[in-house]
């Protein structure tokens, strides 16, 4: 396999390239990154939380985007997918297909999922380690009343999309309680029939 390659070529046991590969989501670009580093990660830790991963993806990913772009994707991490429509809702850019398009032709931790890959259609996933380190971001550079708001907005939406789950996940984060109250009445039908 292409990890095991990877790990011999770096010198790590077999067990930790075996963890790397679980937390990489299979991304070899972040791998190879991990292992220069030295870290031993096993399939338990992610390692968005360390700070060399951290501060690479802040220098050689979010620095080289406009601040237009990463504010944009600061909160299109919000939900755990999401599509043109959906991002241009929750951020207000109306270029938002097309920013989540090039980003995953350039090979930036984002791919498409579901219909044909062109802009404004199927879902985006931002890769995990991506993610959580755009969601630390996110709560580092907004006031806490912010990120709330932010996550109650995606939440609505999501409920809209008839994502329900997610919507009660992001409610949960933001320690909304009334509207997962109104989220519960509104779907308790939907889950006892």
């Amino acid at each position: 396999s292409e990890s095991g390659k990877l790990a011999r070529l770096w010198d790590v046991p077999g067990e930790t390239a075996a963890g790397l590969h679980a937390a990489c989501d299979g991304w070899a670009a972040i791998q190879v990154l991990l292992m220069r580093l030295g870290a031993n990660v096993g399939p338990t830790l992610n390692p968005a939380h360390a700070e060399p991963v951290a501060e690479f993806l802040d220098r050689e990913f979010l620095a080289k985007l406009p601040a237009t772009e990463r504010a944009f994707l600061l909160q299109a991490a919000l939900p755990p997918f999401v599509s043109g429509a959906l991002a241009r809702d929750l951020t207000g850019v109306e270029q938002a297909a097309a920013i989540l398009a090039r980003l995953g032709r350039e090979h930036f931790l984002i791919s498409q999922h579901g219909q044909e890959h062109g802009a404004g259609s199927g879902n985006y996933q931002f890769h995990p380690i991506l993610r959580e380190f755009l969601l630390l971001r996110l709560e580092r550079d907004y006031p806490a009343d912010a990120v709330k708001a932010m996550k109650i907005q995606a939440a609505r939406l999501l409920e809209e999309q008839g994502e329900v789950e997610s919507a009660a996940d992001l409610l949960t984060q933001a320690g909304a309680w009334d509207e997962m109250g109104r989220l519960i009445c509104a779907h308790a039908g939907d889950w006892m029939g």
